[in-house]
């Protein structure tokens, strides 16, 4: 899961919805790529960061938890 992602959606009242309508994703395809079921492509990691999170680093925000975190 990218946690990192989901806790600053959720301080900047971003919505998964809004993100999706940007990169022309479902929700459902959103939620797999989120928990890390699924890959987001560069393209999408960099439209996300740039338009949402341009003070947060790549690495930061698509840094991928394991189960164990």
């Amino acid at each position: 899961m990218f946690g990192n992602l989901y806790k600053e959606m959720k301080l900047k009242g971003i919505t998964q919805t809004e993100i999706c309508k940007y990169l022309g994703l479902t929700n459902h395809g959103f939620n797999k790529k989120i928990r890390g079921d699924t890959d987001f492509t560069s393209t999408e990691m960099f439209a996300i960061q740039g338009k949402y999170f341009p003070e947060k680093s790549l690495e930061y925000l698509f840094k991928k938890e394991t189960k164990a975190e």
